[in-house]
């Protein structure tokens, strides 16, 4: 599994997008509760900044953070300084996870995975939570896809990238059937929809969309078949984005799950 926006200015990157209000954790973890003495696990950490806020709100909690990075699990190292109740390791996901924890949020990673690897991150999360522990999937379902107007090449495009099965364009609707085929119970789901609908909004991901694509930049070379091509489609993209009347918007699926243990033997009556 390889990260398509993996650079050295990753962290920071990151911790420019949860400032947005439209990502913004504290809305995401709305609702998923942290008891004082929880063992809580961000899984894909990135920079740290959900595990970070978590163990400032909640200090005699302990909080992992685990990243398939080993520069970012530094940056997050570094950034938490202060924290005593936070660690960072960097580890793979599609791996088994030795400890055990009370919650468990897993933010958009799965969106970057095709689906074989989505189950097994998924069923490895599950198999961490501790009887009654809840986990949380959080992604974006139709990023880049949900926009109007279209070129001929962005259209185009955007077909060719829906279709390849490295990563999943469609990966939040999937979320709730992620959890209930991992066996969790009391599945339930919500989206908030990203709709770039003010001048500020979408200003704010015009910048963050810039970002993504000079990091992938390679990738979609790759993917389109020649430089030329993928950089006409960035700038079209993006020219897009400068048009009056141009819809953009996402729909953010946030899934929730809990392990219940299963039920001991019956007791047989005595007569």
């Amino acid at each position: 599994m390889k990260y398509v926006l993996e650079n050295t200015g990753e962290s920071s990157r990151l911790e420019r997008q949860s400032q947005s209000a439209l990502y913004d954790p504290i809305v995401e973890l709305e609702g998923f509760d942290v008891a004082a003495d929880h063992k809580v696990l961000d899984a894909g950490c990135g920079s740290g900044l959900v595990a970070r806020g978590i163990a400032a709100r909640h200090p005699t909690s302990h909080v992992s953070g685990i990243d398939a990075s080993e520069a970012r699990a530094a940056d997050a190292r570094r950034l938490a300084q202060g924290l005593p109740n936070v660690q960072f390791r960097a580890a793979d996901l599609k791996m088994p996870l030795h400890e055990r924890y009370d919650r468990i949020v897993c933010r958009y990673v799965l969106e970057h995975m095709g689906e074989a690897d989505q189950a097994a991150v998924v069923a490895n999360l599950v198999g961490a939570l501790n009887p009654h522990g809840r986990l949380r999937l959080i992604d974006v379902d139709g990023y880049l896809l949900n926009i109007y107007p279209l070129t001929a090449l962005v259209e185009e495009c955007l077909g060719v990238f829906s279709a390849v099965k490295a990563h999943d364009l469609f990966v939040g609707r999937k979320l709730a059937q992620r959890l209930v085929a991992a066996g969790l119970l009391d599945v339930s789901w919500r989206i908030q929809v990203m709709q770039m609908n003010e001048p500020a909004a979408l200003a704010e991901e015009t910048q963050l969309i810039t970002e993504r694509f000079q990091h992938t930049l390679p990738a979609m070379v790759q993917v389109l078949g020649s430089e030329a091509k993928a950089t006409a489609f960035q700038g079209e993209y993006l020219a897009l984005l400068g048009r009056a009347g141009t819809t953009l918007f996402y729909n953010k699926f946030i899934a929730t799950g809990k392990k219940t243990p299963p039920p001991g033997p019956r007791l047989k009556a005595v007569s």
